[in-house]
């Protein structure tokens, strides 16, 4: 039996995820990713998933399955049962209200109902796995919408080594004296990482950037803003999607 991807189950993730995930799954020889263009898998796409993911389940049937599924947890929540899913963990609901000692409601008093959810032993090592995995984007990052060249007025496109940018954008405020934060141009196509920092900054803001190009050789570049939110320890990176040249 052949072990390309071909043959392997799919199971999508979202971009910015992609990147960690595909490494993992490839390392268990597991299931074969699927990038999705937006951040959550429609029912269609859940629905296709498990009907593709190795069982005998039709879309159909995998449709009714995924429907029915709240349903019963609605059920065994309103009789007081958790419920267990095998691989996944534990759905309960927990009731918050004002008791006596002996444990008992007072009279009159209103409940609220909050869900929980306590992982599988297997399912909590899967989420080890992923711990400090650097991934494109997670939650909150950089964003570069354009970039224009001083000298040039190239917009998006030719920067001019020496000579200054004007970036636009959202959360691009960093702290220029982190050497792992700032301004970045990577060369396109190097899987090194290599990157180039820019080392002279007019002003930063969130909303704006204008700084100067370093001395880079002739060459295709992506910019990217690198920076820390405030409480968080993870760098976010934040790729600008156009290429820009050197010429």
């Amino acid at each position: 039996m052949s072990n390309s991807n071909d043959d392997k189950p799919t199971v999508s993730v979202p971009m910015r995820l992609a990147p960690a995930v595909s490494g993992i799954l490839a390392e268990q020889n597991a299931l074969t990713p699927i990038v999705l263009q937006n951040e959550t898998p429609s029912s269609e796409q859940l629905n296709e998933m498990l009907a593709s993911g190795g069982g005998n389940l039709s879309t159909p049937q995998a449709e009714a399955t995924v429907k029915r599924i709240p349903q019963v947890m609605k059920e065994l929540f309103a009789l007081a049962h958790p419920v267990k899913i095998k691989g996944l963990g534990t759905f309960s609901l927990k009731a918050k209200g004002k008791y006596d000692s002996d444990g008992r409601l007072f009279e009159g008093t209103k409940l609220q109902f909050k869900l929980g959810f306590r992982p599988s032993k297997s399912f909590r090592q899967f989420l080890e796995t992923l711990t400090g995995t650097v991934v494109e984007a997670t939650v909150k990052a950089p964003k570069v919408k354009s970039v224009t060249d001083a000298l040039s007025d190239s917009i998006n496109s030719v920067v001019t080594p020496g000579g200054m940018i004007k970036v636009v954008g959202t959360d691009m405020k960093f702290k220029a004296l982190m050497s792992d934060e700032g301004a970045f141009f990577r060369e396109s196509g190097d899987a090194s990482g290599k990157a180039f920092k820019v080392m002279r900054y007019l002003d930063n803001k969130d909303a704006r950037l204008t700084c100067e190009v370093p001395e880079l050789e002739p060459g295709s570049y992506i910019l990217e803003i690198r920076k820390r939110y405030k409480g968080c320890k993870t760098l976010r990176v934040g790729r600008f999607q156009t290429l820009l040249t050197v010429e």
